[in-house]
């Protein structure tokens, strides 16, 4: 891993596999409405990543649309 947390390493590859992605500390996400939230767009997820928002944050994959 880079140093950065999981989030960084890994939510990008998560997302261009369809998976809906969340930062989280632990296993509690860090984000508001993570329940529902809508499929993550890849351009906003770029541009968080580059901003370093959250940094040393785990990824959590949203299961409800997991199947």
């Amino acid at each position: 891993m880079s140093g950065r947390g999981a989030f960084h390493e890994f939510a990008e590859r998560l997302v261009e596999n369809g998976f809906t992605v969340t930062p989280a500390k632990g296993k509690a996400p860090i984000v508001r409405r993570w329940q529902n939230p809508k499929p993550t767009k890849i351009d906003w997820l770029r541009k968080v990543l580059r901003s370093g928002r959250y940094a040393g944050c785990n990824v959590g994959i949203v299961c409800g649309r997991v199947v």
